[in-house]
Formats: structure tokens, sequence, C-alpha cells
């Protein structure tokens, strides 16, 4: 367990930094009386940011994007789970030493599985990066069949291969998402830190999928209401934040996290944006 007798501090670093973590975490602190304090940092250069958190002994971080892959060649070593996904999300610092590791993959599995099974299910994925790396990787080891999907389709294609997954295709042709039971769009589309507002349309989701949009603010974007009107169970990005949140939180202290204070906290404040 990590020694937080003396005040301590964690952060999360982004470009652009959006990030509402500092709101659930600060909550749980509160709620346990930890001496500790979360701030998010917008990041510019993500090696002099490292070095920077290591001078200041930020005691973890969390990493979002777009750096989740480039920060695994900036840390003193990565756990096997985050180094077979390619991403880290999480960083804890272990007495100097930075240790990265993968939380968002346990949440989105945990997202999922409050809304039925995995295993056996076909599972589409929309997205190549540091969070569709690790929500693949999640799904095919829950027992899933997982079609991956990337606008540069050479980018997924080597992911595909890494990961031991299927190619979906490129997104100029979604239609093979009808055939999947679940789909995860893992972009940054539908989030306030683009333009762009939409990615799938009625044409490509029918009745009955379980759709999960990780996109955390706003609270519901253009897919979840859509998936809502198409009679799918929409799965908000906040609940995966918030599960994959939990788990960070019990690496960074060794203590368990109040997940229930964690969710009502985040509601709160995403329902005022």
């Amino acid at each position: 367990m990590m020694d937080l007798s003396q005040p301590s501090v964690f952060a999360s670093i982004s470009s652009p930094n959006v990030s509402v973590a500092p709101i659930m975490y600060n909550a749980a602190f509160k709620t346990l009386g930890l001496n500790c304090v979360y701030v998010s940092f917008d990041v510019n250069d993500l090696p002099t940011a490292i070095r920077g958190l290591r001078a200041l002994n930020i005691r973890g971080f969390s990493v979002s994007r777009p750096f989740k892959e480039q920060c695994l060649t900036l840390l003193d070593r990565t756990d096997p789970i985050a180094r077979a996904i390619g991403a880290v999300n999480v960083v804890k610092n272990e007495n100097g030493s930075l240790i990265g590791h993968n939380s968002d993959w346990i949440g989105a599995v945990r997202a999922l599985e409050q809304h039925g099974a995995i295993s056996g299910k076909r599972a589409a994925v929309l997205g190549a990066g540091g969070a569709g790396r690790a929500f693949a990787y999640g799904l095919k080891a829950n027992g899933a069949d997982v079609y991956l999907y990337n606008r540069t389709r050479i980018r997924a294609k080597r992911v595909c291969e890494e990961l031991g997954v299927n190619f979906g295709g490129g997104f100029e042709d979604l239609t093979g998402l009808l055939a999947a039971d679940i789909v995860v769009n893992a972009t940054p589309v539908g989030s306030i830190s683009t333009s762009e507002t939409d990615i799938l349309s009625r044409e490509v989701i029918r009745p009955g999928q379980v759709i999960l949009d990780a996109v955390v603010l706003p609270l519901n974007t253009n897919l979840i209401l859509a998936a809502q009107s198409a009679g799918c169970i929409a799965v908000r990005g906040v609940e995966l934040f918030v599960y994959q949140g939990a788990v960070a939180f019990e690496q960074f202290t060794g203590t368990k996290a109040p997940i229930d204070e964690m969710f009502a906290s985040l509601m709160a404040e995403l329902k005022t944006r």
C-alpha cells in the first residue's frame, strides 16, 4: 500500500485538457479522509511533462488522449497487460520509479457487463488508438469475437495483427456493424474537444445492440441519443470512466475506491455541462 501519511498530489495529463477526472478523484479522497489532491495538466511536450512529474514527485497520474501509446517509452517499466495492449493510461510512482498500467480495458468490460454477458458475442470497436486498443484487448480477453474499425485502414490492420483481433474495415463503410452485438466508440468523435459530432448513422445500428460511447463529455452524445432512439442499450462514457477510475484509484492508493461517491460527484457535474 502506498504511504499516504504525507500530503500527496496526483494528476492527469492530456491535450487539450478537458479532463473531469479531478472531480471524481477529489470526491473519493474527501470521502475517505485522505490528505491528497488530484489536478489536471494540459500538456504540449510529453517527454518534458514526464520529467516534470517525476521531479515534482507526483505520486501517480492518469494518461489521456493523445498520449496513451507515446507514454510507453518514457516510463521505467510497464506491467505485462499494458505492454500487450500497447497503451498506458495509469502511471504509479513507486519510490521514484514510474510504472505504467492500463485500467481502460477493465473499465470497458465492467461497464458492458452491467448490461449483459460479453463472452460469445460479436463486438465492433471503432478507433485504433490507445483506448481502442484497450477495449479490443478487454473484449477479446472476455470471450468476444472482436472486429476493429479505424479511419486509417493500415493502422487498424497493424493493431489487429498485434492484438489478434479481426479487421473490420475503414469508416467509409460501417454496414458490417449491423452484425455486431456490441459496438464501442473509442474515438473522440462527439466530444467537446472535436468539431465532429457523428460517426454512426441509424442505418448501421439496430435494436438490441449494446452501444458504448467512450466519450464522457457531453453526458449524452449524439451516438447515445441515436442508440436510445433505435432501441439499443446505450452505455454512456461516464460509466466506463468511473469503473476505470476506480481501478486506477486503487492502484494509486492501495485503498478500495468509493465508487458510488465517485459516480455521484461526476454525474452531478456533467449534468450542468
